[in-house]
């Protein structure tokens, strides 16, 4: 593919990711999309043959560029705390979405759409990487979070939570509000940019409930991070 060829299909791929955001895959049309581009729809199928490929690609490009890197944070990145863990991944997880809003509908609908297809992106960007014998009771780096938080429990340092369930809420208190941004923003009264600045304010609201959930005498968090 030529360095124009590879601009006109980047052009095609951003175009589509506002018609999917604004209309969804269902009511995305394919010469919506080329207007939006600003070329004909033949070009458009030359390039994608119809819009589930279209939409393929433009969810695989986000995926890799912003999920697999947020759930490296959490579960694989090497030489972090439990503490420092959480802090970077809600303040990176909630900053990301705050300016790509549209992806956690997409990993939803793909995960709904085509589960193993969905699986194998995860796979692909090495989230789940084995990585030999750790001398931990399993192999896989996932578990590192896991096996700090039990190291933290047994230690007497946290309080006993079942660490699974503690980075599942963890991702779902970060998640959630933009799965449900339009309720949201009716129920609170706030516009796009009052509703980036609240959730700017649920990275210090997420990151003490954790921690006061987590960790025997927390103080909290806003206190020692001002």
């Amino acid at each position: 593919m030529t360095q124009e060829e590879k601009q006109t299909e980047q052009i095609i791929m951003d175009a589509a990711r506002k018609v999917f955001q604004q209309s969804g895959l269902g009511g995305a049309r394919m010469q919506q999309i080329a207007d939006e581009a600003g070329i004909n729809k033949a070009l458009l199928h030359y390039y994608f043959r119809n819009k589930k490929k279209l939409f393929e690609a433009v969810f695989k490009e986000d995926f890799n560029r912003y999920m697999i890197p947020l759930s490296g944070i959490l579960l694989r990145e090497t030489g972090l705390t439990v503490e420092e863990r959480i802090v970077t991944f809600v303040q990176s997880f909630i900053r990301t979405l705050n300016q790509h809003p549209h992806l956690p509908l997409f990993v939803m609908h793909e995960i709904a759409s085509n589960p193993n297809r969905m699986l194998g992106l995860v796979k692909g960007g090495d989230v789940f990487s084995q990585v030999g014998e750790t001398g931990k009771p399993e192999d896989s780096e996932s578990k590192v979070f896991v096996w700090q938080i039990q190291e933290g429990i047994d230690e007497g340092r946290y309080h006993s939570v079942n660490p699974e369930q503690f980075v599942i809420s963890i991702i779902g208190m970060c998640v959630y509000p933009f799965v449900a941004r339009p309720i949201i923003k009716f129920w609170l009264k706030k516009e796009d940019d009052q509703f980036k600045d609240f959730m700017e304010d649920r990275q210090r609201e997420v990151i003490d409930y954790a921690f006061r959930i987590l960790i025997k005498d927390y103080q909290p968090y806003a206190d020692n991070h001002r």
